[in-house]
């Protein structure tokens, strides 16, 4: 464990193109996700193959979503995969529901409105600090 080899990212590009996630190529490798990740960032060539492979594995789906409109017999397995494999495109949701990006957005601007408005910095720092940790309770500050 901790150098991949090969023969391991090959089996996890495999994985990838039929549109298991990543934690399912690393347990297939018998590899933490963690040393999976640092393959990732540290080979700019695996890099690639990863995210070629996992958006060829989308793809296929969006064109089997394309191709059976006209036949309603297959379509519901890939709207299916989509919703679970990226539900920030894909899930349905109620239009009461925030997604993860329109909540990050929301919480950037009233950061912004609160340091717009209080100039002293002390106080400022403190109020940033506390809302880091109501928004992100279990890393440790």
């Amino acid at each position: 464990m901790g150098k991949m080899t090969e023969e391991q990212k090959q089996q996890i590009a495999q994985v990838l193109i039929v549109g298991c996630p990543l934690e399912t190529a690393a347990d297939l490798v018998s590899e933490p996700i963690e040393t999976v990740h640092r393959a990732i960032d540290s080979d700019p060539e695996f890099a690639d193959l990863v995210l070629r492979n996992a958006a060829g594995a989308e793809l296929k789906h969006v064109q089997n979503i394309k191709s059976a409109s006209n036949n309603e017999k297959n379509w519901r397995a890939s709207v299916w995969w989509l919703e679970r494999r990226a539900p920030e495109k894909y899930a349905r949701r109620d239009s009461e529901c925030v997604t993860e990006a329109q909540f990050n957005r929301f919480v950037d601007e009233v950061v912004e409105l609160i340091a717009e408005e209080i100039r002293e910095s002390e106080v400022l720092e403190k109020i940033i600090a506390r809302m880091d940790k109501l928004i992100n309770p279990d890393e440790a500050h």
